[in-house]
């Protein structure tokens, strides 16, 4: 969900130093944004399905009807309300009370000194330093979402910075992000050149506060806008806000907002390696200060990139009773795939029209599979998925998985068709594994007709669904992945209303638009278009969403996905920095070992692809960034004239909410583990199993 942020112009019940608006409005420069304007921009929001956020250059509790504002945003549909805050006015629970029912979700709250004199002078509001940290406490009470705290570095605070944040840990410690801003000298308010600080004599400060927030895992960045140049985080360049932005918003994005900056960079950062990601110093600070303290770095900034990627925090998940869960599930805040497929057999059972496997058969022995496993540990493989073919018909499957377990992954899936699982021994002998195991079924249509004449296999029908039902018996881990093709993509929705009806302990199902190769290029009749299928797609995803279930979506470019371009897996892989490693079965006696098997970053470049492909209308599109584009062989049957070039959404709101889908993602399979194990407890057969590796989605 995009975030709208309102940006109200009001007056303040404060006078903080150096917020230019609070001036221009004082001297006659700015007008006050009225109610009606307010509530047009809510419309906005809504109609587009966005979320908004109450901010700006003044206090929006100062408003008339600020509540009437939140209920009326709620009433439109606008799912989710924030507030940006002083939470002065938040000091009378009451109102606070009010806020809340109203339909107000989250908080984000200014105060820039633990102590109440200094806050008090930055503020120029005496008094209002008890007042807000009143009503930072009355936020919690009354069960608003606190998000995080905004922090104005200025010469009157920076030295008690470390001191600060420990404060704010230990009187708040569910707070878990802290935003820092430079202070912004501006020529019509002496005062703010006065109380700005340089960069240098802050900067023993600045890194001793990202020193303390990385040992207590806060989330602590500078801001994109006002932040601090990298050549002054020494060590900590992954804390730079403007990074963070190239991280999350791509090249081409960062650039285009970077132009929106009132910066200069003097000619000699056009040797650092940080220049395309830094916008520089504001002007009005150089004319202060001057441009001598900045200094070319040579490090390497895409190792940064990298971290930041690692490091994105998921304050969703950074307090109550899984915390200790999530710390162990992720580095970082963020538990990083690196997955390898292995492809042990190319035998089947079903013969799916569509199938993107060769035709021909085979299959490796125990050796050949326990060198390739070990291959994918060296190069890095966090996460095994066994495939064919149909790899449970391997015999040796059990010994396999043994294997698998010894080399210590993460997390072991098969990708079956899961007709061979209707006999509960084979089951059971799975769930030996079900620590680490996961099984993804491919169920494509649950009308019998369908299912056989896709499958090219009715007689596997009855036996998938008691497969379904023996996964769920012995609390296996189980997940649905459907290609979508021509015969079902109508029949989307009811296909997953029938799964969640009958097996109800299925919550994740991975599409994937169909592959035109092998089968598929054969059969050119089972590839839609884009733009036929799209509807009944989203419709799908509507339903999972509104059942408290989650989904992935591969091979279908951002252009279809509108609303929901953030479950594009190839995208979210990006985000994260994932590999993959594919090792595909070859027919033939000897094997080459090394020339097929291959570790490359997923996110293919533009140059020289062969896989994948832009149209010329897609130069135009704001997401051509972050979109992996359309298969260059549904091209060769549909042509790319249906790609449409986006122009009103934005690449940084869409990644960011990759990264709170996955924390959504988490939240909904902790509640799963609850579920299924409130279950298992009734069943005196095995003990209940609880599995964090499902939260963390691909």
């Amino acid at each position: 969900m995009v975030q709208v942020n309102l940006q109200i112009y009001n007056k303040c019940n404060q006078s903080c130093f150096f917020c230019q608006a609070q001036n221009w409005i004082k001297e006659g420069k700015m007008t006050e944004t009225t109610e009606d304007a307010i509530r047009k921009r809510i419309e906005k929001a809504a109609y587009e399905g966005n979320s908004v956020l109450f901010s700006g250059g003044g206090e929006a509790t100062t408003l008339g009807d600020l509540p009437g504002l939140i209920r009326y945003a709620k009433s439109i549909g606008v799912k989710e309300t924030v507030l940006e805050t002083n939470a002065v006015r938040l000091s009378d629970v009451d109102y606070a009370n009010e806020l809340k029912n109203s339909g107000l979700d989250r908080c984000i709250v200014s105060i820039h000194s633990h102590k109440a004199e200094i806050s008090d002078a930055i503020t120029q509001a005496p008094g209002t330093f008890i007042e807000t940290i009143k009503g930072m406490k009355n936020i919690i009470e009354v069960g608003i979402k606190f998000d995080a705290i905004l922090h104005t570095i200025t010469k009157l605070n920076y030295k008690d910075l470390p001191i600060f944040i420990d404060f704010i840990h230990r009187i708040f410690p569910n707070i878990r992000n802290i935003n820092l801003s430079f202070v912004r000298p501006f020529e019509e308010n002496k005062k703010s050149c006065d109380l700005t600080p340089s960069y240098t004599e802050a900067q023993p400060y600045i890194l001793n506060a990202f020193e303390l927030c990385a040992k207590k895992s806060i989330g602590l960045f500078t801001s994109p806008t006002l932040g601090i140049p990298p050549c002054f985080l020494n060590g900590f360049e992954q804390f730079s806000g403007e990074l963070r932005n190239y991280a999350l918003a791509g090249e081409k994005a960062h650039q285009s907002l970077m132009s929106n900056y009132n910066k200069i960079k003097p000619e000699k950062c056009k040797s650092c390696s940080f220049d395309k990601y830094c916008s520089g110093i504001e002007a009005s600070y150089a004319a202060l200060y001057g441009t001598d303290e900045l200094m070319p770095l040579t490090k390497d900034p895409e190792k940064y990139i990298g971290l930041i990627r690692n490091q994105l925090s998921f304050e969703n998940n950074s307090n109550g009773s899984n915390q200790k869960q999530n710390e162990k599930s992720y580095s970082g805040n963020i538990k990083k795939h690196n997955l390898g497929r292995l492809e042990i057999n190319r035998f089947c059972n079903q013969r799916c029209v569509f199938c993107s496997n060769p035709p021909k058969g085979g299959e490796l022995g125990f050796d050949e599979i326990k060198k390739r496993m070990l291959k994918m540990k060296d190069e890095g493989v966090t996460d095994l998925m066994i495939t064919g073919g149909e790899p449970t018909l391997k015999r040796d499957l059990a010994e396999i998985l043994e294997l698998a377990q010894s080399l210590d992954f993460d997390e072991i899936t098969i990708q079956t068709n899961g007709s061979t699982l209707h006999t509960e021994d084979r089951v059971k002998m799975l769930s030996r594994f079900r620590e680490i195991l996961k099984v993804n079924v491919s169920f494509h249509a649950s009308d019998r007709e369908l299912f056989g004449e896709l499958s090219q296999a009715p007689h596997t029908y009855d036996n998938t669904l008691k497969s379904l039902e023996n996964l769920g018996k012995y609390n296996i881990s189980t997940h649905i992945t459907i290609v979508i093709q021509k015969s079902n993509y109508r029949h989307l929705k009811s296909h997953i209303q029938f799964i969640r009806k009958n097996f109800p302990f299925i919550r994740h199902f991975s599409f994937n638009f169909i592959d035109p190769i092998y089968n598929a290029w054969e059969n050119k009749w089972t590839v839609p278009t884009f733009t036929e299928s799209e509807k009944y797609i989203h419709e799908a995803f509507e339903y999972i969403i509104g059942s408290n279930c989650t989904f992935r979506i591969e091979k279908m470019p951002l252009c279809h996905l509108r609303g929901f371009e953030h479950y594009q897996s190839n995208l979210r892989r990006h985000l994260f920095d994932e590999t993959r490693v594919c090792s595909f079965l070859r027919i033939k006696s000897d094997y080459d070992y090394e020339s097929f098997l291959k570790l490359k970053p997923l996110w293919k470049k533009e140059e020289g692809k062969s896989e994948f492909f832009y149209a010329p209308q897609c130069s135009e599109c704001n997401l051509k960034t972050i979109c992996p584009g359309i298969n260059s062989n549904y091209v060769m049957i549909h042509g790319y004239k249906e790609a449409r070039p986006v122009f009103d959404r934005d690449p940084q709101e869409i990644l960011q909410l990759a990264v709170k889908s996955k924390a959504d993602s988490f939240k909904i399979q902790n509640q799963n583990f609850k579920e299924n194990n409130e279950g298992m407890l009734k069943n005196k057969t095995m003990e209940p199993q609880i599995r964090l590796s499902d939260a963390l989605l691909l």
